[in-house]
């Protein structure tokens, strides 16, 4: 009786990461992905030594001469431990510094003239780097989010009364108010805010700029404490959470005064011709 053929490794689903070239600004990220690639390829890289060289197999220039070494030393000593060769690539690689550096750009990130998908890419990444991953970090990280997106794009979501209460939802959000907003008025650029209106009688000032956060972005400790306190994420104040915050209800107002009345005028027909039938403009 004929024996069936052996079972076949089956390919990992995950595109292959990219090469290291040992910028540590880019480790976290890449040895993420890279990990990730291993865990999914399942019978194909069950061994250590299997998944060393596949990792040296990525890492090039700099990064590559160090694996070098590693695949020598490890060939002559036939020492093929997975968590010895990750807790030495981690100490040759992380920068001690990275994390601090992560979280200080979070605190003050803009979305300047990027498009909502880029921006909120460069965010993931900046989240991986800073360890900001916990669910318990998104109330404060949809905080920095309403500051540095464009003032349009926050208003018409919060004025909506609809809040998502996650990163991702927010993601999604965004993305589709922004192409609501630039779908249905070609004149505007990504790049730029609601057109300044212009009248024969008088000229309207553009507002200031939003102000950059002063306050650092809360460390996780902090986060703990404020829950165990029962305090909002947003005004630190207890009684209540942060999507109940009053504090929310003022900005929405401060930045519809912003607008002219032009800007808002438009603003309401975008969301209107977007089936966006729960926007109202905040009471003032």
């Amino acid at each position: 009786m004929p024996q069936p053929p052996p079972p076949q490794s089956r390919e990992p689903l995950l595109r292959k990461p990219d090469d290291f070239t040992g910028n540590k600004k880019d480790y976290r990220e890449w040895n993420m992905k890279i990990t990730s690639y291993i865990a999914s390829a399942n019978t194909s890289l069950n061994t250590d030594e299997k998944k060393i060289r596949f990792v040296c197999s990525y890492m090039k220039e700099k990064a590559g001469v160090w694996a070098e070494e590693q695949l020598t030393a490890r060939t002559t000593n036939q020492n093929w431990m997975w968590n010895d060769f990750t807790n030495q690539m981690k100490e040759r690689f992380v920068d001690k510094n990275d994390k601090e550096i992560a979280r200080n750009e979070i605190a003050t990130i803009q979305q300047g003239n990027t498009r909502a998908e880029e921006f909120f890419t460069k965010l993931a990444s900046l989240r991986i780097r800073a360890e900001y991953t916990d669910p318990l970090h998104d109330a404060i990280i949809i905080n920095r989010l309403k500051l540095g997106l464009k003032t349009e794009i926050v208003t018409a979501i919060v004025a909506s009364g609809n809040e998502p209460a996650t990163i991702e939802g927010w993601r999604n959000r965004v993305i589709a108010v922004e192409e609501a907003l630039y779908a249905h008025k070609p004149k505007y650029e990504v790049k730029n805010s609601f057109k300044p209106s212009t009248t024969s009688s008088s000229s309207r000032a553009p507002p200031p700029p939003k102000p950059t956060p002063s306050l650092p972005l809360g460390d996780p400790m902090d986060i703990d404490k404020m829950r165990k306190e029962g305090r909002c994420f947003k005004c630190h104040q207890k009684g209540h959470l942060a999507r109940d915050c009053q504090n929310r209800r003022r900005e929405v107002r401060e930045i519809w005064m912003d607008l002219s009345t032009e800007e808002k005028r438009e603003l309401t027909e975008l969301m209107t011709a977007n089936n966006q039938s729960d926007f109202t403009p905040p009471q003032v």
